[in-house]
């Protein structure tokens, strides 16, 4: 990526930082829900929440050791079908004691035109001169799902060598045609899906609205088969007091607040706990444009309709 795309829109990244809106995890954290998608767990799986549960299990308490606020108003019902503005969106750090952002960004999400899905994200702090931490790009026409590289941050890949080519690549892939949930297939890191949470999960959490991102690990069980065993790694959340001021209930793709949970890796992977965020983040953007998108999509479908009928 050029720096003239970088700094050209170096400048729109500075949004007023003081607060974000107001979350605490308290409710979430006493809950102790367990994130196990679609399945029933069963009475002796909802007691071993209460005891230390195996690393990958169904019965695994979301503990967040990173809070972030993604800033974007996403699209409301009341717009065009176009596509959006390329604003950079920004992605701060979140102080969960008072809910407080620093002056500057930990990340910037940037699109190269308003005709362009294709995303960088680039660290925050020095915008026009950084190279990129992630991409995704987007290829017209059917099979041909949005493909993501992860790069190294400056300081790691001086650590590492001075690798420039992705350290990571993978492609962000529907589980059906019925669902919403996105999984990425065999990334360096395992495989992730993101899904929406159920009823129940937003009501526990107080949201009308939760992604929830989770580590998939196979086990084997008895008969010589193969089970998958889910672990909450990330939350966006989006509720009254979590989504991008200025948005509603009724956006698609807009901010809100995003929690991750680095409990599976070790304190001395480094790399590995510091590309797992990038990841995410990079990710969850990816799913915002696909609200949006299928916003688009819903607005077309209403004036062709209205437009067939008159």
């Amino acid at each position: 990526m050029s720096t003239r795309l970088l700094a050209r829109h170096s400048t729109t990244t500075s949004v007023s930082p003081s607060l974000a809106p107001s979350y605490t995890t308290q409710d979430l954290n006493a809950a102790a829900i367990e994130l196990t998608s679609w399945n029933d767990a069963s009475s002796s799986r909802r007691a071993s929440i209460l005891s230390s549960p195996p690393l990958y299990s169904s019965a695994h308490t979301f503990h967040p050791t990173i809070h972030l606020q993604i800033q974007t108003p996403g699209k409301p019902w009341l717009s065009l079908p176009i596509p959006p503005k390329p604003v950079p969106i920004p992605i701060f750090d979140v102080n969960p004691d008072d809910n407080s952002l620093p002056p500057e960004p930990r990340y910037v999400s940037v699109r190269p035109g308003r005709g362009s899905g294709s995303s960088y994200l680039i660290p925050g702090s020095s915008p026009s001169s950084a190279k990129p931490l992630s991409t995704t790009t987007y290829r017209f026409g059917p099979g041909k799902p949005p493909a993501v590289s992860l790069f190294l941050p400056s300081q790691s890949r001086d650590a590492e060598g001075g690798e420039e080519e992705a350290w990571d690549s993978f492609s962000i892939l529907s589980t059906s045609l019925l669902s919403r949930a996105q999984r990425l297939h065999h990334t360096r890191l395992g495989t992730f899906e993101w899904r929406y949470a159920s009823r129940s999960e937003r009501k526990a959490m107080k949201a009308n609205s939760v992604l929830v991102l989770e580590k998939i690990v196979k086990v084997a069980i008895a008969g010589g088969k193969e089970e998958e065993v889910r672990r909450a790694v990330a939350l966006f959340v989006r509720s009254e007091e979590t989504r991008t001021p200025g948005s509603s209930a009724s956006s698609a793709g807009n901010g809100g607040r995003l929690m991750v949970d680095l409990g599976a890796w070790e304190e001395g992977e480094k790399v590995e706990r510091e590309m797992v965020v990038v990841l995410v983040v990079t990710t969850a953007i990816a799913m915002l444009k696909k609200e949006v998108d299928r916003r688009r999509a819903q607005q077309i479908a209403i004036m062709a309709s209205g437009a067939g009928g008159s």
